[in-house]
């Protein structure tokens, strides 16, 4: 459970120090050919490291067994961070450092789920890019006064944030999610086939979605998982071909553009 004295926790995936480097350079590099991934921690909490990575790539766990109190310098262009929002309402509220039209916003929200994930949104991107967060009328999430492109995802208490200086998308469930009501009007037989679990092809297409799609895009027709390697999702989106990688973080299927 959170403790009153801990920062906020969050997970950075990526190195620090590409300037020049995509989300997927980072990803080549830190994946590598053995499929191997390293994880940086900002803050503190009491996340259980041993759970955080499963899949076909070894865990490296950079901090050594714990927690690095550390923070990503803001000028870091791209990276992959996973937020677990347990705090208190009320300092949840003091990172998201909110301006008076988002605290208006926040005030007409009704759920308690909702306002507490609107403020974690906001806590991430302040805390961790210093940064502020607008959408654009199609919802899609941009920085603000910042030329790189961002991509949200939130279930449950988890929120995921990508960053990289080109379209990119991110999306996770919870790997328990039943998505058999609704698969037969988004996979197909063939992409059915590909794996296991429907939940990796449920957020592929929703990655690849907020990455390249568009208004009208139909998950069926104009997206489509042609193979899946290792941790790897090949996807077609538009005459697009592109690739994406899914990797499992405790209780989340998490599938992000390279």
């Amino acid at each position: 459970m959170w403790n009153a004295n801990d920062e906020a926790m969050a997970l950075i995936f990526g190195r620090y120090g590409y300037d020049d480097a995509s989300l997927a350079d980072i990803l080549a590099q830190d994946c590598g050919r053995d499929g191997s991934l390293s994880f940086f921690v900002a803050g503190s909490g009491n996340f259980p490291v041993s759970e955080a990575l499963s899949g076909p790539g070894a865990f490296a766990d950079a901090s050594g067994g714990g927690f690095m109190p550390v923070r990503p310098p803001a000028e870091m262009r791209c990276g992959l961070w996973v937020w677990r929002s347990d705090e208190p309402i009320e300092h949840l509220k003091r990172l998201a450092r909110l301006t008076d039209a988002e605290e208006e916003r926040y005030d007409s929200i009704t759920s308690q789920s909702r306002r507490r994930e609107y403020l974690t949104v906001r806590a991430l991107i302040s805390t961790v890019l210093g940064k502020r967060i607008s959408y654009h009328p199609s919802k899609a999430p941009f920085i603000t006064d910042d030329d790189r492109f961002i991509s949200i995802s939130h279930t449950g208490q988890w929120v995921v944030a990508a960053l990289d200086t080109k379209p990119t998308g991110v999306d996770t469930e919870y790997l328990s999610r039943d998505v058999s009501r609704v698969s037969h009007r988004i996979f197909s037989p063939r992409e059915m086939s590909l794996t296991e679990n429907p939940t990796v092809l449920w957020c592929a297409k929703e990655a690849a979605y907020k990455a390249y799609g568009m208004e009208g895009t139909d998950f069926l027709h104009d997206i489509t998982v042609t193979d899946i390697a290792g941790n790897r999702i090949f996807v077609d989106i538009l005459s697009r071909h592109i690739t994406l990688m899914h990797f499992t973080l405790g209780e989340l299927m998490i599938v992000v553009c390279e």
